[in-house]
């Protein structure tokens, strides 16, 4: 029997199938419109900064090669495990079968436990490269960067794939998510069907300690950052007052965007781990509203769509190369890749938002 068929026999997923099928016609279409719109932007805005990156002269760095992961897994996102979503809201039932409903249960908790892993990997970057430069370039060679994304890529798929295809977990369409997730196989609906100590494990490897390293790494930076501009402040009063300002300017931009990326993270992710902690341990995942459990989808495909806009917005240089690729300029040799060569401290700050996928 189809998973699909089998949850649907259930009072649980038939209740939250049944909201799903009689919202009014306005609410499908905000619903559907707004995600629709998020898996635009992750499309268009990823594709657009692969684009500026790969005409950038420095395609073969490490900055290059960590923000073009994070652009394939917010790419990947949008093509694979979105368009599904977005057509659920609009038809208002799961319609691919279960073949479409176990890739893309693989796909959301791939891409994003990847891409968390792969800002992981960037901020540890960014430590070396400000707090232990001389360090850095034993540590950060091309090709131990390329292996470590690769082996990161493999081990995760590997961490996913087993439970899924031994059996252990089944990949299951969650009409309240409007997606397809992981749920215990074999048990009844009414107990806690989410598998806590997978989630639990998968939390605590692929989110928690991550995000504990990645703003410690911050935490550090921000400090050094501090110290040297605290320690050279006396100096530059020394130096005539438009150079000072522009030494000012730079500071003030590289501390701004770090910021932002912090926060971004936050606000695309706080939201989705704390879903997944109480659906886990604290309340059956039926007595959370459906209002607030596809919030865990819309935020979650929303860090896909973040990244290629801080850029815009963040960052004068990438915002002229968006604008000369729109215009159809992008022939003309560009001044932007000098610009965005002298600003790749904030290229990689800002690398480190995604995902989310």
């Amino acid at each position: 029997m189809s998973h699909i068929a089998a949850i649907n026999g259930s009072d649980y997923f038939a209740t939250f199938q049944r909201i799903l099928e009689t919202r009014s016609t306005g609410l499908a279409a905000v619903e559907a419109g707004f995600f629709v719109t998020i898996n635009f932007t992750a499309l268009f805005g990823n594709f657009l900064l692969c684009t500026v990156l790969l005409k950038d002269s420095s395609f073969r760095s490490i900055t290059n090669i960590l923000i073009l992961t994070l652009c394939v897994a917010d790419i990947l996102m949008g093509a694979v495990c979105m368009p599904l979503s977005c057509g659920v809201l609009i038809q208002g039932k799961w319609i691919y079968g279960d073949i479409a409903c176990r890739l893309q249960c693989f796909f959301i908790y791939f891409l994003a436990f990847v891409s968390l892993q792969t800002i992981v990997l960037t901020s540890l970057n960014r430590f070396f490269k400000v707090v232990r430069p001389r360090r850095y370039r034993r540590i950060f060679t091309m090709k131990k960067t390329v292996a470590t994304l690769i082996i990161l890529w493999l081990i995760t798929a590997l961490i996913l794939a087993i439970p899924l295809a031994t059996g252990a977990f089944s990949a299951t369409f969650n009409p309240a998510k409007a997606a397809c997730v992981i749920f215990k196989r074999g048990i009844e609906v009414e107990q806690n069907s989410y598998p806590g100590i997978l989630r639990g494990l998968l939390l605590l490897f692929f989110a928690v300690i991550p995000s504990i390293v990645i703003f410690t790494c911050y935490y550090k930076i921000f400090r050094v950052v501090g110290e040297h501009f605290t320690r050279v402040a006396p100096n530059l009063q020394r130096i005539n007052r438009r150079r000072s300002s522009r030494l000012n300017s730079q500071e003030m931009r590289t501390t701004i965007t770090l910021f932002a990326v912090v926060v971004m993270f936050f606000l695309s992710w706080l939201p989705v781990f704390l879903i997944e902690i109480t659906q886990a341990f604290f309340i059956n995942w039926w007595r959370i509203p459906r209002e607030v459990q596809l919030m865990w989808t819309f935020f979650g495909s929303f860090s896909s769509a973040a990244n290629p806009l801080v850029y815009g917005f963040a960052n004068s240089s990438y915002r002229r190369e968006y604008k000369k690729l729109l215009t159809f300029k992008w022939k003309k040799k560009s001044k932007g890749r000098r610009d965005i060569e002298v600003s790749k401290s904030q290229s990689v700050a800002m690398a480190t938002l995604n995902l989310p996928s």
